[in-house]
């Protein structure tokens, strides 16, 4: 999800193109990053010019440029639903084409998962998916 101050000129609608993204002011993680290094890679196949002028070491600062410097991010969807809901922010979609984050979670066969893998387990669940 591009998520940014309300009101900004990119997030009128509930879905965006990649491309609306060239030129837009971001922020992100700090380098190296995953999803900042897939988004990179699709810019520059598809000629967009990516803007970070702000890398944050956490959600919570990236958020705060968000809502206080009028940057916008990219943030996961069950981050921006739980985090990122107030009155403050607008979001959108990224489509066309679409990033998206997969998330592994993986238990040995070996022996059965103690109570505190299972509960972990659960956790991330949660709160990736909201189920």
């Amino acid at each position: 999800m591009l998520v940014g101050p309300k009101g900004h000129r990119v997030l009128r609608q509930r879905e965006v193109s990649f491309r609306a993204l060239d030129g837009v002011a971001l922020c992100g993680p700090v380098q190296p990053n995953a999803m900042t290094s897939v988004m990179a890679e699709l810019a520059q196949r598809q000629g967009v010019t990516l803007d970070f002028v702000l890398e944050g070491s956490s959600s919570a600062i990236l958020r705060e440029a968000v809502a206080r410097c009028g940057l916008c991010a990219v943030f996961p969807r069950p981050f921006v639903k739980r985090e990122m809901a107030g009155a403050a922010y607008a979001s959108a979609r990224i489509t066309k084409p679409g990033l998206e984050q997969l998330t592994w979670l993986a238990v040995g066969t070996q022996r059965p998962a103690t109570l505190a893998a299972r509960t972990v387990a659960r956790l991330v669940c949660l709160t990736l998916t909201g189920r």
